[in-house]
């Protein structure tokens, strides 16, 4: 169904904003729903990535879809969509095309993405720090074995060839 020029329905920011928070909190980006995922591809930065399941693998380590949530895919400026946020509100081009209140809603949800990941954004990196090196030592624990060689905590290892 076509919206209205200068009519355009608003967004359910509670749910888009909620639908990411609900990603953090579980640390797992299957968690985001078609809605959200629709609303970050269409106005913060993003490229489709082909489809919701295609978005969920690239942004499986959460470290990396927090700090695109702040910059977009395009950017490494932290306030990018921040500013976008202010640009729906002032830009009277938005208002008039497409209603106020849809300009209102669209900025408030950019607005509240990105301060959750930012409220995250800590605790998502000190986990998936974690995971990341749990994931490295499995790998080089099992390389170490394939050539004799044994991995302690804390000790250095010399080796010569």
């Amino acid at each position: 169904m076509a919206q209205e020029k200068g009519n355009w329905a608003p967004y359910n920011v509670r749910s888009i904003v909620n639908n990411v928070n609900l990603v953090f909190k579980a640390k797992d980006i299957n968690k985001l729903n078609k809605v959200a995922y629709n609303f970050i591809i269409q106005h913060m930065g993003f490229i489709a990535h082909y489809n919701l399941g295609g978005f969920q693998d690239v942004y499986q380590d959460l470290r990396k879809f927090a700090k695109r949530l702040q910059t977009g895919e395009l950017s490494h400026d932290l306030d990018s969509n921040m500013r976008q946020a202010d640009c729906q509100e002032r830009d009277k081009w938005f208002s008039n095309s497409y209603g106020e209140a849809y300009c209102k809603s669209k900025a408030e949800a950019i607005r509240g993405i990105v301060n959750v990941a930012r409220s995250w954004e800590t605790e998502i990196n000190t986990e998936f720090d974690k995971r990341e090196m749990s994931s490295d030592l499995e790998v080089a624990t099992a390389l170490a074995g394939k050539y004799g060689y044994k991995l302690t905590s804390g000790k250095e290892v010399t080796i010569s060839g």
